[in-house]
């Protein structure tokens, strides 16, 4: 005779995968236990087969972009219309981190290349912050200067500050976190944004442990930090804690994040004061990314001189131009890969004292422009304008009609580029090398 269900245990096991059911739901819609865990073991899995080209040596996933343009190298050069000089690029070439310094037509005058494995073999400054790159080609070059020796500076992007000579010899490093960019201070070193993570932030109850406070540094010529403010202290000394929290709480990060972003320090060079009668010399104007906001602090007492929030939107490389003005690379970031919501990435120009907003450069029809992530620019000596489209793997020069001159592209294969993170221009006179030979 068939043996009757036991409707109790049938009960008992359906309500146990109703709840488990229920359970599971609330997990993913109000991250519950165990979310944290599984999520961090799906994104650990899918992060291993996302990198493996990478930590295999096969492939450098993480600098590749889809080609936006066509040719390779120098594609556009036009000498006549064209700022004379070399250009110092920075970026991946050929299979890792390189500075070059190349003439008019692409042409390598120098090559740094450069492995943080070799030059940071104990990062020990990176303990506890997650930083430490698997391989050389899980970190990039972000921020660098040349020097009239041939000498150069950069960062190795949140993992280090380093000197290396003409020949590539390591002069000095700094092992901080620095990042973004390097620019001259007047005293004769560099101020670059640096980070520190910190377990405690006085008057700020809502952040997330352990926070990351990014710093500004200024860094002597031999390397040694002079002076370490941090963000978060300077905006809650002059009482603009609201702009680290517009629109609500929940803009601010509560799971150890980041709120402002610096990506960028420039000091007003004295040569240009006389321009801007609101700021003095050696103001600094910062540029806080996760706010859309441009701000000028006085370097030697840190009270706000002057700041604004957008119209720019997650802009980067702002500076002080001849004219009394700051020019600014506005990334105008929508979302989309080739900003189809906003128009693509523009260069703009503001008033400090007027508060007029001008676009000094905006792509023409057909020639699109746009990077969601970095980006550079430079207003040249003859009033060019010299740009690094970061995503595209482009660098190019429009003179005062938007039209091209000049144009390179650091093609990878025939569909995708290499990332490239900066590039300034530096007039022929500008080096006092007769022999950029480093042999013997």
């Amino acid at each position: 005779m068939a043996r009757k269900p036991d409707l109790s245990r049938v009960s008992f096991y359906v309500s146990c995968l109703v709840l488990a059911f229920g359970y599971g739901v609330g997990v993913g819609a109000y991250q519950l236990f165990p979310y944290a865990l599984l999520k961090f073991g799906l994104d650990s899995v899918r992060s291993v087969f996302e990198e493996a080209p990478t930590l295999s040596g096969v492939r450098p996933e993480e600098f590749l972009q889809p080609a936006r343009h066509d040719g390779r190298g120098v594609t556009v050069l036009e000498p006549d219309r064209m700022a004379p000089g070399l250009t110092m690029v920075s970026g991946f070439f050929d299979d890792g981190n390189e500075v070059r310094l190349i003439a008019e037509d692409g042409t390598p005058v120098r090559r740094w290349p450069v492995r943080f494995s070799e030059i940071f073999p104990d990062p020990t400054h990176l303990a506890g912050t997650g930083r430490i790159p698997s391989t050389d080609w899980n970190t990039d070059i972000h921020g660098a200067l040349a020097h009239p020796d041939g000498s150069i500076v950069f960062n190795f992007e949140y993992l280090g500050m380093v000197k290396l000579d003409r020949c590539g010899a390591v002069q000095w490093t700094v092992p901080r976190m620095t990042h973004h960019s390097i620019s001259p201070s007047s005293g004769g070193g560099y101020w670059v944004p640096g980070r520190i993570f910190t377990e405690t932030l006085e008057g700020y109850p809502p952040a997330g442990q352990p926070y990351m406070d990014d710093q500004i540094l200024e860094i002597a010529p031999d390397g040694t930090v002079l002076t370490e403010v941090s963000v978060s202290e300077l905006f809650r000394r002059n009482e603009l804690f609201s702009l680290l929290v517009t629109g609500s709480w929940e803009t601010f990060p509560r799971d150890g994040g980041e709120t402002a972003h610096l990506n960028d320090i420039e000091e007003l060079p004295d040569s240009l004061a006389d321009r801007f009668p609101t700021f003095s010399p050696s103001d600094l104007i910062l540029s806080f990314r996760h706010r859309n906001l441009l701000m000028v602090v006085d370097s030697r007492t840190w009270e706000v001189q002057w700041h604004r929030t957008g119209p720019w939107i997650r802009q980067h490389d702002p500076d002080f131009t001849p004219r009394g003005t700051i020019s600014v690379f506005n990334n105008n970031s929508d979302d989309t890969f080739l900003g189809t919501l906003l128009g693509g990435s523009n260069i703009l120009e503001l008033d400090p004292v007027s508060g007029i907003v001008t676009t000094s450069y905006a792509p023409r029809s057909g020639q699109e422009m746009h990077t969601s992530l970095r980006g550079k620019h430079q207003i040249l000596p003859n009033g060019n304008l010299l740009v690094t489209q970061f995503e595209a793997g482009r660098l190019f020069e429009v003179d005062g009609n938007g039209e091209v001159v000049w144009e390179y592209v650091n093609r990878y294969d025939d569909d995708e580029v290499a990332e490239l993170t900066g590039a300034i221009r530096y007039p022929l006179d500008y080096f006092r090398v007769d022999d950029w030979s480093c042999e013997g």
